[in-house]
């Protein structure tokens, strides 16, 4: 086992408390499909992600003991900041929800998950990595499925405006500030990413994949833009090195 062994194992145990968070957001999900009949094919895929970030929590948890961790949970610090602020209908703030967490968060799991799969060798987190990848992404077509039928009903333009508060929930400020702590290349194979990795992917996916997925439903993305461009100008001024962290509604240090 290399020097990473501690941070190898926390990241683990806190990917394993974030599936809890996530499937508790899921289960939440589920229950305003219900209250608001949406049809069974959609709320079918958030049942299915409700059940897979139970078994992801469990996985995710004996891969840390693998590496050290005594109990397979590692508790997370993180801004709890809520939408269900906002000066908005009830129906207005559950698809809100259901953007921040399949739209978003899941969005970039997946695409995070993906690149570290390809850059590690097989091994014991290597097939992990991949099965968990497999669910991220059904997560993700969950919420632009859900988006997508959403459209064929509702007017979305007012996402728009919120954009970057979604955006600020979804990932933490440490993705554009300079890395105190690094990662080396030889943590990919362990399942983590390393940090001069993280940022370029974010941006990739935010511009290749988010961006042009909200256009496509008329949904202007203006403010999403300058919000990175702000974040990327403090990044500039930070220093060269940045560090990514997704909020706990999916994996935690990717």
């Amino acid at each position: 086992m290399n020097n990473y062994h501690p941070l190898i194992a926390k990241t683990w145990a806190e990917r394993a408390q974030a599936e809890l968070g996530a499937q508790k957001k899921f289960k939440e999900i589920i229950k305003s499909l219900n209250k608001y009949k949406f049809d069974l094919d959609i709320t079918s895929l958030a049942v299915e992600a409700y059940r897979d970030e139970e078994r992801h929590a469990i996985e995710c948890a004996r891969m840390a003991r693998y590496y050290g961790h005594q109990t397979g949970f590692e508790s997370i610090s993180y801004d709890d900041e809520t939408i269900l602020t906002y000066d908005l209908d009830e129906h207005e703030l559950f698809i809100l929800e259901v953007v921040l967490m399949g739209c978003l968060t899941e969005t970039f799991n997946a695409s995070l998950l993906s690149t570290l799969y390809t850059k590690s060798k097989k091994g014991k987190a290597h097939q992990l990595i991949h099965r968990i990848l497999k669910d991220e992404v059904k997560h993700a077509q969950f919420g632009w499925a859900f988006l997508q039928r959403c459209h064929s009903k509702y007017d979305l333009s007012f996402i728009s405006s919120y954009l970057p508060d979604l955006f600020e929930m979804s990932v933490q400020d440490e993705l554009f500030l300079p890395s105190l702590e690094g990662t080396r290349e030889n943590t990919i194979d362990d399942g983590v990413l390393p940090f001069q990795y993280r940022q370029d992917q974010f941006v990739e996916t935010f511009e290749s994949v988010i961006l042009p997925g909200f256009e496509q439903f008329n949904i202007e993305t203006s403010d999403a833009k300058e919000w990175l461009l702000k974040k990327n100008n403090q990044s500039i001024q930070g220093g060269k090195d940045e560090i990514f962290d997704v909020n706990n509604v999916g994996l935690l240090s990717v």
